[in-house]
């Protein structure tokens, strides 16, 4: 999800809104070794556009947010560089 014009607070407060959503569809998940049920992980980067640099820059800051989400063990949120992912969509103090 792009968001324009969206401060780091209001994106993790998308992402927190969307793993608590899926959260709340309670919808098993018989098959996996993670869990029981369904769960998301989120990726939030945010940066400030510079002609320097393209859309690819962002897609990466995203994609190593969620690969710290999934590392954490799963349905958070976390950005990259973040410390630890926070569970279940909570937001860093």
């Amino acid at each position: 999800v792009v968001l324009p014009d969206t401060p780091a607070n209001g994106a993790m407060n998308v992402a927190r809104k969307v793993v608590e959503a899926v959260r709340a569809l309670d919808l098993s998940h018989e098959k996996s070794e993670a869990g029981d049920r369904v769960s998301v992980s989120v990726g939030v980067a945010t940066v400030v556009p510079r002609p320097t640099l393209g859309p690819e820059h962002l897609i990466e800051l995203a994609d190593r947010g969620l690969f710290r989400a999934k590392k954490d063990g799963g349905d958070r949120i976390a950005e990259p560089d973040s410390g630890s992912g926070q569970p279940l969509g909570e937001p860093r103090p």
